[in-house]
């Protein structure tokens, strides 16, 4: 046993020192423009946002192509990986109804990304997050709110670096959030009316960031 935790510890030093290496080989052929070790970030987008799955379906959510607002804060704790704060809003109408039966939708979460150069000014990033999800459906006569859900996102995005100061970037996403058996308090019908699908779409978002702590 004393071996096999001695070699694990070797094999742990090896590979953080690659990682050190691997680090320092991009920082030499990119420029230091690639190091955002303790850079906060504010970022703010907005795109459309396309619905799948029951969420678009014509029988359960019927929801047309909607749009998406978000604002988010991170912190890079490595060179490269960054930990972030991140709030969203989004606005879907109904197929058949238009803006006399729309949801929207809030989030309120956490998420991690990596970011991978890919030359100079251009980035490549990879991201997870965990959020709240929040319903609400309005039509000109009420507002119903749900009672709250988990819900995931996956993306990847590609910034261009204008300056150390300022980025323009893009990214897509697959949001899907638990909503099918939230409840809808106060909604005309059965006492337990639950919403009866999950929240799931593609967004594509364009926006900026801003950089601080840059050297």
């Amino acid at each position: 046993m004393k071996n096999f935790k001695t070699i694990v510890t070797a094999a742990f030093f090896i590979l953080a020192l690659g990682q050190i290496e691997t680090a320092n080989a991009v920082v030499k052929k990119y420029g230091m423009g690639t190091d955002f070790q303790d850079h906060i970030v504010l970022s703010v987008f907005a795109g459309p946002a396309f619905p799948s799955g029951d969420f678009s379906d014509d029988f359960f959510g019927n929801h047309e192509t909607g749009l998406q607002g978000t604002f988010e804060f991170e912190w890079y704790f490595s060179r490269q990986t960054s930990l972030g704060l991140i709030t969203r809003q989004a606005e879907f109408e109904d197929k058949d109804f238009g803006d006399d039966l729309v949801t929207n939708i809030g989030y309120y979460g956490g998420f991690i990304k990596h970011t991978i150069p890919l030359g100079r000014e251009w980035f490549g990033y990879g991201r997870f997050a965990l959020n709240w999800t929040e319903l609400s459906f309005e039509d000109p006569g009420f507002i119903t709110k749900t009672d709250g859900a988990w819900g995931i996102l996956l993306g990847i995005g590609l910034l261009y670096r204008t300056s150390e100061l300022l980025s323009i970037n893009g990214q897509l996403a697959y949001n899907k959030s638990f909503t099918e058996d939230s409840d809808v308090p106060g909604f005309p019908g059965p006492p337990q009316t639950e919403v009866g699908f999950d929240v799931q779409y593609i967004s594509l978002e364009f926006g900026v960031s801003f950089y601080f702590g840059v050297d």
